[in-house]
Parts: structure tokens; sequence; C-alpha cells
């Protein structure tokens, strides 16, 4: 039944759907403004909704709820009138039955009416305060089942509620109810849901499955090795160590260090259980995004989303700098949109350490850097639905301005050697052969659940929402997906795609949590269950997939058996040592045994000729060199470098002098193949 709102100026009532309301002076004036809501052309976003809610005070207890449509709490059908103060009369009739009470006006979350009957159900909450707990929904308040106007005998409300309600200054209440609904009230910390305390619990299992199921990965054991590295460096000093800043494509200083000390008191496992902390407080953040952007129930969809990719359960058991970098991306944006609720320093605090933790993200990883202008549109455009386009600038303009400030710091402090592996890794690094169907094609696979639903949910939030920053930021949100998918085919860039996916999927399952709440609100409301239903299970079967690919991903050879076998090879030996990647694994495994200055590997070699003087690189390289019995040691897997590997056991066995001391198989995702020994042949060296 369509409800409507009439101000009739003359006696101040309220009409709900055709019932005659006799109100106090204060909710008078909050009926003009619901009116007002109303109009077709909305004011602008500081002044629509600027409803002036009841001086109510909070009582000691307070009982929840039911819900309702949407997952919103809905009044109960309860019999009876009530009697406000001033001796008002305030009735309603079955036709309201059905209104669901937004949770924002419970102080629960955050969302803007998405329909006329959302904005009305608003309207009566605030009518009856609920945005402060004062009703006790057990006691016969309203009339919600009788369709007559007839008034019974009145339950006096007022003589229920303590002296302190009615001296109850409105400001106060005001902080709960602000002009999209949002709640940014300052009352004693909630407790997590306990949803998402499952959701968590879920994506600590998807993901600790992982954390002893391989050997390190090479970029684990880099990142670990070069943290140990700098560590010892700081703490005594001593001899040069690997100019780790010219090659790694996130500064040496932020999470090696971190990581190495995770590493240091429970081995590689800590280090991949720090990721999983990190992954955890991104999902944490999410949450917490999603409910003051738009409202809770889209919150607990996102994040259920979001802990069942494969890239988020892969991130969580992976010991490097990626999940650290996620985990500050979601820092910044949860900082930014904090601050709406606050003025003042406090804001400009929180805008601050939000354009900081960008910067520390970008520092600790360079391709986070992609998302800055996502995070600080998303935080304008929210400041902006919240308290005017001008504040929103002004809130980008903090971000931004800080954002630059510290990068330009970390650079001039990092020198040339760090502007030097951001242009190598990041800014200009070497584009590669793969096709961009393929990638695009590889994309979709991993990310496209949450790729479709955040799509839908951006549609949603266009069709249904007339505020344009809103309907601005819920198209950011999805456009963040894709972000990865066209940097990569841009560069043909095969490497860290399934990584680089789960920063978008973070962004996307914001909006995307709006599509599984769009369905609920667009059944009846006797479906709305069935229809939340539909949207757990759906979210639950996006995790069987994801399941097999991250486990897929984490299939590389496990390098023990050969970490074992070269142990007592490379103690007996002082030259040079060729090993894939750049000897990575055999740096971190046998700290004792290896130096990083005897370590060559298969991405890249030079090699001088000691006849010819002529420098050499790739394959003529690695040619000359074992012609003239360089290398002590040759450590081959024939895994990621094959076609490399594979050239160079041919060099061997043409050219000689060498001797196999080790062939070990093993099995990876799709690979069966060898880790191969080589020692140098003395009676052939001397030669």
């Amino acid at each position: 039944m369509k409800r409507r709102f009439s101000r009739r100026p003359s006696t101040g009532c309220l009409d709900v759907a055709g019932t005659v309301t006799a109100l106090h002076p204060d909710q008078a004036a909050l009926a003009a403004s619901v009116a007002a809501s109303r109009s077709d052309e909305p004011s602008e976003p500081a002044q629509r909704g600027n409803h002036v809610p009841l001086p109510l005070a909070a009582p000691a207890t307070r009982r929840a709820a039911p819900h309702g449509l949407a997952g919103f709490a809905r009044l109960p059908g309860l019999p009876g009138i009530a009697r406000l103060p001033g001796h008002a009369i305030l009735t309603r009739t079955a036709a309201a039955r059905d209104i669901a009470v937004l949770s924002a006006v419970c102080g629960e979350a955050g969302d803007l009416p998405a329909s006329p009957a959302e904005r009305d159900a608003r309207a009566l909450a605030l009518l009856l305060d609920l945005a402060t707990p004062v009703l006790d929904l057990a006691t016969p308040v309203l009339d919600l089942a009788t369709p007559s106007r007839d008034l019974a005998t009145p339950f006096d409300v007022a003589a229920s509620w303590p002296a302190s309600v009615a001296a109850r200054p409105a400001s106060q209440a005001a902080a709960r109810a602000t002009a999209d609904g949002q709640s940014v009230g300052r009352g004693r910390p909630r407790k997590l849901p306990g949803v998402l305390l499952v959701v968590l619990a879920v994506q600590t299992v998807l993901s600790i499955r992982l954390v002893s199921s391989n050997s390190a990965f090479p970029d684990e054991a880099l990142y670990l090795w070069a943290g140990r590295a700098e560590i010892n460096y700081w703490l005594h000093g001593g001899a040069a160590i690997e100019p780790f800043s010219t090659f790694l494509s996130g500064s040496p200083v932020i999470y090696p260090p971190i990581g190495a000390l995770a590493d240091s008191i429970g081995g590689l496992a800590a280090a991949r259980i720090l990721s999983l902390c990190f992954m955890l407080g991104a999902t944490t953040l999410l949450h917490g995004v999603t409910r003051r952007i738009f409202d809770r129930t889209s919150a607990l969809f996102a994040i259920g989303l979001f802990a069942g990719t494969a890239a988020t359960q892969f991130l969580g058991a992976f010991a490097t700098y990626d999940a650290m970098a996620l985990f500050l991306l979601a820092l910044a944006t949860w900082l930014g949109i904090l601050a709406i609720g606050n003025t003042g320093a406090a804001r400009l605090a929180l805008l601050a350490a939000a354009g900081s933790a960008l910067a520390v993200a970008d520092a600790a990883k360079y391709a986070a850097a992609l998302f800055d202008l996502i995070v600080i549109a998303i935080v304008a455009l929210a400041t902006w639905q919240r308290r005017g386009r001008g504040t929103g600038f002004a809130a980008a303009a903090v971000m931004l301005g800080t954002l630059f400030v510290l990068l330009a710091a970390g650079l001039f402090a990092a020198g040339p050697a760090g502007w030097q592996g951001v242009k190598t890794t990041t800014l200009l690094r070497h584009s590669s052969n793969y096709p961009i169907p393929y990638l695009l094609l590889v994309s979709a696979k991993w990310a496209g659940v949450v790729a479709l639903l955040a799509v839908i949910g951006a549609v949603t939030v266009a069709c249904t929402r007339r505020s344009r920053p809103i309907k601005l930021l819920a198209g950011v949100l999805a456009a963040a997906v894709f972000l990865v998918p066209a940097e990569q085919a841009r560069i043909h860039t095969y490497t860290s795609l399934f990584k680089h996916l789960g920063y978008g999927e973070w962004f996307g399952a914001i909006v995307a949590g709006v599509a599984f709440t769009a369905l609920a609100g667009a059944v009846p409301p006797a479906k709305a269950a069935a229809a939340r239903r539909i949207g757990v299970a759906t979210v639950c079967l996006a995790v069987v997939p994801a399941i097999p690919w991250a486990t897929a991903c984490y299939g590389w050879p496990d390098s023990l058996p050969l970490i074992a076998a070269l142990r007592p090879i490379l103690a007996a030996t002082h030259g040079p040592v060729l090993a894939d990647e750049r000897g990575n694994v055999e740096e971190y495994y046998l700290p004792d045994e290896v130096n990083w200055r005897q370590l060559y590997g298969t991405w890249y070699f030079r090699y001088d000729d000691p006849q010819t003087r002529q420098r050499l690189t790739g394959l003529r390289g690695y040619n000359d060199a074992i012609g003239h019995r360089y290398f002590a040691v040759i450590a081959l897997n024939f895994w990621d470098t094959a076609p490399t590997d594979r050239a160079i056991s041919r060099d061997i066995k043409r050219l000689g002098g060498y001797r196999c001391v080790a062939d070990i198989p093993y099995s990876a995702t799709g690979t069966r193949s060898k880790f191969k020994v080589w020692v140098r042949d003395p009676s052939v060296a001397g030669q």
C-alpha cells in the first residue's frame, strides 16, 4: 500500500497512510523536514535529511527489534497506542506493518534511503526516536494491527521515561541521525558482530591450511632474507649488504624487517601467519567501511564474498608485502570514512593519518599506488555526500597533500638507488608477451564473480539513489575491480596477476554487498528472508572453486629435498653458484653455507670473457661461463625459467667439465620434473 507524508501547518500533524497524528512541536518540525526530503529534486546533501530528533535519552536496557525487509529492523506488531511528551497522541495503522526501519537509525549502520518507503521508515523511527533505544519493544506501544483511527486507552509512554529524558538536548540525539542517515554517535564501542567473527574464522581456516603445505616461494625467501640482512646491518653494521632497493618492488625497510622478525620467532610459518593477520584486518576494515557507506547487511555480504576469494586465501598464507600493502590501503579508506563523522582537528588528524597509511602502502609495495586515487575518491565522495561538495574536495586535498609530502620525503631518503628500484620494477617495467585476451580471460575466471556483483551493485545504486556523489562512489568502487586486469593487459604481463586481483576485489566487494541487499529489498517482505538465504548460498558457492584455485597457485616445487642435498655441497664449496631465480631459496635456507656475492640467477646473467674481454649476457653468457668452468655449483629446477634451464643443461652436456651429483624428482602444479645439481669436476677444470 502506498504511503505518503503531508505536513499540516495549522495543526502540526503528520499523516501516514491516512493516520492522523497529533504531534509535539519538535515532531512537527521533523515532519516538515521529512516532507522536504520527499521532493523530486532534493536540496544540497548537507541540508537534505537534517531532521530534528526528539530530545530522548537511552535507558539502561534495550531489546533488539526483529529483522524485516532487507535485513533492517522492523517495528513489531504490537497492540496499543502511545502518548508522547506534552500529552500528544501517536498511533499507526496496519498499512505500516512492513515498513523497514533502517539500522542506521538505530546507530548500527549507515545507509542512504534507497526508496520512498525507507525514507518513510526513517521518519517514523525518528518520530519515536529509535536512534536511541528508549522504547521497550516488548511493551504495547504501537498499534500495528488495528486499521482503525479510533483511539483505545492510551499507554502513557512519558510516564515510563526517566526524568532526564525530556531534559536531554536535541544536539545529542542529532549526533546519531545525520544528513544521510549514517550513524556517527560517539557512544561506547560496539562489539564485533557475530557474523563477522564467523567469517574471520572461516577465512583463517581457508588460509591456514596452506601455511605449512609447501616450502618458501622464491619471493618469500627473498623478502625474508632481505629483512634479516637489513636488521643485522642496523644492529651490527659490518660489511655492505646487497643493494635490495635497486631491484625489489617495495622498500626493503618496510615489510622485510617486519617479516624477518616474525620469521625469527616461528620460522616461515610465523611469517605467513603475519600475512594472515594483515588479511584478517583487511576483512574487518572492509566490514567497517561498507557499514558506514551503505548498511550492515551489505557489509556482512561484502566480507563473506571477499573472505572466500582465491586471492584472499592465497595472500593470507604468503609471506610477502602484498597482504601488508592491502591492509594499509584498507586502513587508509577506513580512516578517511571515519573522519566524516568528526569535526575540526580530529577530522584533520584522521585525514592526515589516512594519507600517511597510503604513503606507507605505496612504500611497502610500489604497485599499490595504482589504488591511491581510488581511496582518495572514495573518501572525497563519501564526504561530499555527508558534508557537501566543498568539504569533500577539502578532504581529498588533505589526503593527497599528505601522500605527496611523505612520498617525496621517502624518495629523497632512499636516494638514487631507491628511485632506480621504483622505475625498473614498476614505472618502466618491461612488457611481456602474454596476449590480452588470455589475461582478461584468466582475470574473469579468478575475479569474475566479484566483478559481476560489483557492477550489479553499482547499477542498483544508480537506479535507486538520487544523490550524485553516492552514484559516483558506487561507480568508483566497481571500476576498481577492473584496474589490475587493464594494467596487466596493457603491459602483457601475467606475473603477480593472481595476487594483484585481490586488491581490486577488496574495493569491489564494498558495492557488491549492495547487490545482495537489493535482492532482499526487491521481493515482497514475506520473501525477504528467502532472498537473504539465496545471497548467503551464493557467497558460499563462490568459495567452492576458489579453494582449488588458491591451492593450485600454491603448488610450486617443494625445495626442501634440494636444500638437503645442497647443504653439504655448498659447505665444502666457495666458488660461484648458479641457481634458479637469484638463488633466493638457497640464500634463505642456507645462510651459513652461501653468501649473496656467490649467487647468480637464471633471470639475468652477464659474463666477461677472460680472453676476449667481451661482455656477454643471457644464454651466450651462460654458455661462455660454463665453457670456462666458471661456476662451482649449478642447481636447476626446470620450472619457472624452464627454457633457460634446458639451454644450460644442454651446454653442460655438450661442453662437459661438470658431473651431476643430485637428480631429485618433484611434482608441482601442472609439472613433473627434477631438481638437478652439478658440481665442477676438478680433474677437468684443472686442464
